[in-house]
């Protein structure tokens, strides 16, 4: 079977990477906060929170677009992605952070109702730096900014939508500036340190 490497370690680590961070959740208190003028300065529009939204579907497939033109690259990603998450885990059990989000019930309309539901699917808004969301962007985005194998065309699409699930985050207020920097970070270190890993 050709994508059976591919169904046992992408769909899992997705729902392994949920069911931790749900976990973790029970194990906080003492939440910290930021207050940066940049946040601030970002607009609120409800609208992408369908974006917001695509985040396991878009990995999901890019994932899959990877295992099939770069088998290398998918295995070093996969491992990257490990490494990234434990960190973020580790972070979240010292250093806990909520984000304060803004009312979503006024705004009514599928958009209002739909972002409400997203907000009440992720009760309280915890565990945010580094963000999740935007580290599995970085993950699809690095994939196929440093895969050769990739079409020029697919490179364009894995960094257009790793980059609008980013700005996402912070357009529907679910994440701070800040989360997306260390998430940077974090893959970028994760990356570096999986290429060793891989060449062993």
């Amino acid at each position: 079977m050709k994508n059976k490497f591919f169904l046992a370690t992408t769909p899992v680590f997705l729902v392994l990477q949920a069911a931790c961070y749900w976990t973790i959740k029970l194990f906080q208190s003492d939440y910290h906060t930021f207050d940066f003028w940049i946040d601030n300065a970002i607009p609120f529009v409800p609208a992408f929170v369908y974006v917001y939204n695509l985040f396991y579907p878009y990995t999901l497939v890019c994932f899959y677009l990877l295992y099939r033109a770069d088998r290398e690259k998918y295995t070093r990603t996969l491992i990257a992605g490990i490494i990234s998450v434990l960190a973020c885990y580790a972070v979240y059990l010292v250093y806990p952070t909520v984000m304060v989000r803004p009312d979503a019930s006024p705004l009514g309309g599928i958009t209002g109702r739909f972002l409400a539901f997203t907000y009440a699917m992720d009760e309280p808004a915890v565990n945010c730096c580094p963000s999740i969301h935007c580290l599995f962007a970085f993950l699809v985005m690095g994939s196929g900014f440093f895969s050769d194998k990739i079409k020029k065309s697919l490179k364009v699409v894995f960094f257009a939508g790793s980059l609008l699930i980013v700005f996402s985050t912070f357009f529907i207020k679910q994440h701070y500036v800040l989360d997306a920097v260390t998430a940077l970070a974090v893959y970028l270190g994760a990356w570096f340190a999986a290429g060793k890993i891989h060449r062993r």
